[in-house]
């Protein structure tokens, strides 16, 4: 993140500031930069100071105001008087860095589990549409461009839905049951029901089929034959 300094438009015009030479003008100025970049809230390290504008620069900074200089001597450097009044401090800098960081990331989480909530809901939209179907291929006394709905509870199988249970040896009345708890315990909506449920019925497992009785095998006897037991009066 980028810092900045703040300079006053006037400030050229203040009496301490007016009379400065231009390599001290300058030198005022540049320390501020400086301190702002390098987060040192005012704080001018001597060896910076004296290789970018000279300890007779900094005595005339030091000397511009009786009161209050724009620079003061301190020990290891020079401190520009009020800095902290006037720009942003490293504390104000480094929660600002902080507040846009946690902005951040809370942006990025949110995406990420918007994208989470919206691939369990393709998830969860690709099973409902396997489980209930919706399609046109029966007659369906709902409207095509209504809104999905919740199964009736008035909902019953139609005659095409008998006629079809019978082509594929289905127990419609099982199917119908199984059909109707399916959709109310997994809350499922639908714009045609009978269409969904014709679908259904194509899933559904047919009953067993009965036993036949191979006509090849003859047939068990109770009773030994005559010739084995000798009584041919039976």
């Amino acid at each position: 993140m980028s810092t900045y300094a703040k300079i006053e438009h006037g400030m050229y015009e203040h009496p301490k500031i007016v009379g400065l030479s231009d390599a001290a003008f300058r030198a005022y100025v540049e320390s501020i930069l400086y301190s702002g970049k390098h987060l040192t809230d005012g704080f001018l390290d001597e060896r910076i100071v004296r290789r970018m504008w000279g300890e007779d620069v900094a005595e005339e900074l030091c000397s511009n105001d009786p009161v209050n200089p724009s620079w003061v001597r301190i020990e290891g450097g020079w401190q520009i008087y009020g800095y902290c009044e006037r720009q942003n401090s490293k504390a104000d800098v480094d929660a600002l860095r902080e507040q846009k960081r946690s902005a951040a990331n809370a942006r990025w989480h949110g995406k990420r589990n918007a994208q989470s909530m919206h691939s369990a809901s393709t998830v969860q939209s690709t099973s409902d549409a396997q489980a209930m179907p919706d399609t046109d291929t029966d007659t369906d006394t709902d409207s095509v461009n209504a809104h999905a709905t919740r199964l009736p509870a008035n909902w019953v199988p139609t005659k095409a839905h008998y006629e079809k249970a019978k082509e594929l040896n289905v127990d419609i009345a099982r199917e119908a049951e199984m059909f109707r708890l399916h959709a109310e315990t997994h809350d499922r909506k639908a714009k045609k029901w009978n269409a969904a449920f014709t679908m259904w019925l194509s899933k559904a497992k047919p009953m067993a089929q009965p036993a036949r009785q191979n006509f090849f095998d003859p047939p068990k006897l109770d009773r030994q034959p005559a010739w084995k037991t000798g009584n041919y009066d039976a």
